[in-house]
């Protein structure tokens, strides 16, 4: 069985940050690296201002935060 290597990029974050994502992280029973692969991933789309696949349709931020 072959395991795909996650690859990881370093984030340098200010200590309220960190303990609000932690805090996030616990509450949601999460690690805190998913929370921020998510919120870059979520950065990433709103910053070019396309979405990954062609047929999805844009999403509020406040329905976003509501899922998740």
């Amino acid at each position: 069985m072959t395991e795909e290597k996650q690859q990881f990029k370093k984030v340098s974050l200010p200590p309220p940050l960190k303990r609000e994502i932690a805090l996030l992280a616990a509450s949601e029973s999460r690690y805190e690296y998913q929370i921020v692969e998510d919120a870059m991933k979520l950065y990433k789309q709103v910053a070019v201002g396309k979405s990954t696949s062609k047929k999805s349709k844009p999403v509020p931020v406040a329905d976003v935060i509501a899922t998740h």
